[in-house]
C-alpha cells in the first residue's frame, strides 16, 4: 500500500514537472517528463499486476522490458535534473528566478529517484547469498 502512494506521488510529480518543462519551453525536460510517464506507467502495471496474481503461481521473473524501465527511468530523471541545473545556472540574476521554477519542480522527481536507487542497489546487495 505505502509503495503505491509512494507511486501516485512520483507520477504527480513527474507531471509536475513535464508541465513546468513545457511552460518554460524546456525541450529535454518536456521529452524527459513524457518518457518518464510512460515508463512509470510500465512499471506500476506491471507491479500492480504481480502483486494481484494468484498466491498458487510461481512469481513472475521480471522481463528485460520491465529493467530496462526500471534502470532508464532514473537515469533520464537524473540527466534532465542536471541539464536544469545548467539551465538555472547559466542565465543572468534577472532571470534566475524563472529559470530555477524547472531545476525546483524536477528535484522532487530527482530525490524519489536516487531513494529508489539506493533501495534498489540495498535490496540487491542483502538478496545476493
Amino acid at each position: 500500500m505505502f509503495g503505491i502512494l509512494v507511486a501516485i506521488v512520483h507520477v504527480s510529480l513527474v507531471l509536475n514537472a513535464s508541465v513546468r518543462s513545457v511552460l518554460e519551453r524546456f525541450i529535454l525536460g518536456s521529452a524527459g517528463g513524457v518518457l518518464r510517464v510512460v515508463l512509470l506507467g510500465v512499471v506500476t502495471v506491471s507491479t500492480v499486476k504481480a502483486s494481484f496474481a494468484a498466491s498458487d503461481a510461481a512469481a513472475p521473473s521480471p522481463a528485460y522490458g520491465l529493467l530496462a524501465a526500471l534502470v532508464l527511468g532514473p537515469m533520464i530523471s537524473f540527466v534532465v535534473l542536471f541539464m536544469a541545473y545548467r539551465r538555472m545556472r547559466d542565465v543572468p540574476a534577472a532571470q534566475e528566478d524563472r529559470a530555477s521554477r524547472v531545476f525546483k519542480a524536477w528535484l522532487g522527481v530527482g530525490i524519489i529517484d536516487a531513494m529508489y536507487v539506493v533501495i534498489m542497489i540495498g535490496a540487491s546487495a542483502i538478496s545476493r547469498p
